[in-house]
């Protein structure tokens, strides 16, 4: 076998070096052009305005959902910008677009250092503004009681839940959402399992989601958001966790199982789609570290719908959604169905990992 010296191995080394110090510098160009791009679009003097969709949810309405999310995404990068957001067009919004809504405008404050002013808030459906309050979504604006004692609501049997963030994968914030889940839903059942799901997506975000050559805020690298809500009429309970990284797939090359990824889509005939590389990855269950404390990797999120009976995971990052069903049929779980849905138009812009289970209801779940 042919022997190479030290000074050999050193060369490669620094010519390795050489290659990656000049694509991270391209990958800077490239974002510096795409931010000039986005100020060119626009002069300094005009005002930019921004309506939100009437119905803010994704499984009802997700390319409009998605577009706005780009948008507001887009316009905190640029320098200088007056803006104005229409929120009062919202209509009917889900506890899922009410977290990532209120991610987004928390990412704007911790990256311009100023927040939003909402327009005409009076004119804003009491409902929806109920549920925002309830989220801290007016907190982040700097606004205190923003519902009116003549508010009327349509629906008072949905309460969402005060989200919490953070930049580490830290259990504490697991056991907070729990405690604020019992007061309406009572003891959760197998609650182990939400708390190492809930563990996991934090972990996934802060080790993965925000690569390195990517150059993020200091406020945001690493940042995930976690929220809920609990229906008491249905008993339908949700938890969900939120990051604005480039998503699962993205992520999934430079894993140190592609090759096991890429193999998994070539035995079942599946093509390379961000929904389908979701699922493989759910399947394989592994981690990108491989590290003894990081054995239990995204499958296990799977565990607190089976523990349930009753209940769905949905994973929805980059293009591509996930849909892990467990049912209940007379009282007994049935096999549990995995769906990907075909790939969306519009990017997420992170990933959003949602739980629903049924307390104490055996009937069927109605996921829209």
């Amino acid at each position: 076998m042919k022997k190479f010296s030290r000074k050999y191995h050193l060369k490669k080394r620094q010519k390795a070096e050489k290659r990656l110090k000049r694509m991270r510098l391209i990958r800077a160009m490239k974002r510096s052009s795409y931010r000039a791009a986005l100020s060119q679009a626009y002069t300094p003097t005009e005002r930019y305005q921004i309506s939100a969709p009437e119905v803010f949810k994704l499984s009802e309405n997700y390319e409009a959902v998605a577009k706005f999310i780009r948008i507001i995404r887009e316009q905190s990068i640029i320098p200088n910008r007056r803006y104005s957001i229409d929120f009062k067009t919202i209509k009917d919004i889900s506890p899922a677009g009410a977290l990532m809504l209120t991610a987004e405008i928390d990412r704007w404050r911790l990256l311009k250092g100023v927040t939003v002013e909402p327009m005409e808030l009076h004119k804003w459906d009491p409902t929806v503004r109920r549920l925002l309050n309830e989220v801290g979504f007016f907190e982040v604006l700097g606004i205190s009681n923003p519902c009116t004692d003549g508010d009327r609501f349509d629906d008072n049997d949905v309460t969402f839940l005060k989200f919490l963030s953070g930049t580490q994968s830290d259990g504490q914030y697991a056991r907070q959402l729990r405690l604020a889940i019992e007061p309406l839903a009572g003891a959760i059942k197998d609650q182990l399992f939400m708390y190492n799901g809930l563990v996991e997506a934090m972990s996934n975000s802060v080790e993965h989601a925000y690569p390195e050559d990517q150059h993020y805020h200091e406020n945001i690298n690493r940042r995930w958001w976690m929220g809920g809500s609990f229906n008491v009429r249905t008993g339908r309970l949700t938890v969900m966790v939120y990051d604005q990284g480039v998503g699962i797939p993205a992520t999934l090359p430079a894993s140190a199982f592609w090759a096991t990824i890429t193999a998994f889509l070539k035995l079942f005939g599946l093509a390379q789609t961000d929904g389908n590389l979701i699922k493989a990855a759910m399947t394989i269950g592994k981690t990108q570290t491989q590290l003894e404390n990081r054995g239990l990797g995204l499958n296990e999120m799977k565990e607190f719908i089976v523990s349930s009976g009753n209940g769905m995971l949905r994973v929805i990052s980059g293009k591509g959604e996930y849909l892990f069903h467990q049912a209940n049929v007379n009282g007994l779980p049935v096999k549990p169905v995995e769906t990907v849905k075909q790939d969306h138009e519009e990017h997420l812009s992170g990933t959003l990992i949602a739980w629903e289970i049924y307390v104490g209801k055996d009937e069927e779940p109605n996921h829209n």
